[in-house]
């Protein structure tokens, strides 16, 4: 089983001189945007920017622009292709318009950020070939007009990660910060998320991509503590403490999630 994906990181369609670079940024995933960091005038250029570095033998994610676009259909020739690991769906509302991504067979990653997406999310997040749910915090923050910080959204993230649950696909990935000058905001954020159930984080900027995998990580201390209750489950019987506390069912099997996670390639 491969690692969980913590850190994805957009690269806009229209800079191939950025491609390369973002292979080598750290990140666990590359996008190339085909969608929001394109302008409209060069939405074709980015398709073949994309195909060209494919051609390359080199490989990433792809978000392409939203079924009710022009651009929509053009851009299916680019996630068919074997460089394409998998495409972010932007403005994923009905489930019945994200079946033909799925056919393919690569993952999908709808990405909810309208209050329809939001109200269908669980029925989404059921569709066979969707990996993972995309929380686009700013354009749901235009869409509903509700604030976009951690209090306010904190029940749309509550929802993203039950209907991942249910659906028994991965947890879900948080929203960018636009801020990429100084961590604190990227760090406040992921740390928000990352307690709240999410699994990873959306990036703008190579500078992000730190933090983000530092906190979507499980620290060296949690790994010790997981280590010593599975140690003490294997070496005593019965009622279990450490450290002055009970260990029961559910703390064990907490411990061996961050050790099976920890132990991932």
């Amino acid at each position: 089983m491969a690692a969980v994906q913590r850190s994805f990181l957009f690269v806009p369609g229209d800079r191939p001189e950025r491609f390369e670079k973002a292979l080598n940024s750290g990140a666990d995933a590359v996008i190339i945007d085909l969608e929001d960091a394109v302008t409209a005038d060069n939405k074709q250029l980015a398709r073949q920017n994309a195909l060209a570095f494919f051609a390359s033998q080199r490989q990433a994610w792809v978000r392409i622009n939203a079924v009710d676009t022009p651009w929509y259909s053009e851009d299916l020739n680019v996630i068919r292709h074997t460089g394409c690991l998998g495409v972010l769906l932007p403005k994923a509302e009905e489930p019945g318009k994200i079946i033909p991504l799925t056919q393919p067979g690569k993952p999908v990653l709808p990405i909810i950020e309208t209050a329809k997406g939001a109200m269908n999310v669980r029925a989404i997040a059921a569709l066979s070939g969707v990996q993972r749910l995309v929380f686009g915090t700013l354009d749901f923050s235009l869409d509903t007009g509700m604030a976009d910080d951690e209090k306010t959204l904190v029940a749309i993230r509550t929802e993203l990660v039950l209907a991942s649950r249910v659906a028994d696909i991965l947890s879900p990935i948080d929203g960018v910060t636009t801020e990429f000058r100084h961590n604190t905001l990227t760090a406040t954020s992921a740390r928000h998320a990352s307690d709240m159930g999410f699994g990873g984080k959306l990036c703008i900027h190579p500078s992000q991509i730190g933090v983000v995998n530092e906190i979507f990580s499980y620290s060296a201390e949690e790994i010790r503590w997981a280590q010593d209750i599975v140690n003490l489950s294997e070496s005593a019987f019965g009622a279990l403490s450490h450290n002055g506390r009970m260990v029961d069912k559910p703390v064990l099997e907490k411990a061996k999630k961050i050790l099976a996670h920890h132990l991932m390639p």
